[in-house]
């Protein structure tokens, strides 16, 4: 629960706190949903089910990284790189 809240903060400050309810992006609301889902869940229901609620956070942990890689860092096909790269070597000279 505490780190999907500190996750959430983290989000709204990169994302900037528009003050509007469902105003942040896809992480943002991911995180919400499955903060909002542990801290109103039951904790002996939590426990009698641990084993399906670790994958279930497991799963929605997996779901915000991607999210968050989507929304925060670029993504270059590999061989674009390369071919960058050595056009950059060839008209620098370098090796």
């Amino acid at each position: 629960f505490h780190a999907l809240s500190a996750a959430e903060r983290a989000l709204i400050q990169l994302d900037g706190d528009t003050g509007r309810s469902g105003s942040g992006g896809v992480a943002r609301r991911l995180a919400g949903r499955a903060r909002t889902e542990l801290e109103f869940r039951n904790i002996d229901e939590i426990i009698d089910e641990l084993s399906e609620h670790l994958e279930g956070i497991e799963s929605m942990t997996s779901e915000i990284s991607t999210a968050i890689a989507e929304r925060f860092f670029r993504h270059h096909n590999e061989g674009t790189w390369i071919a960058d790269r050595e056009r950059l070597l060839t008209t620098t000279g370098g090796s």
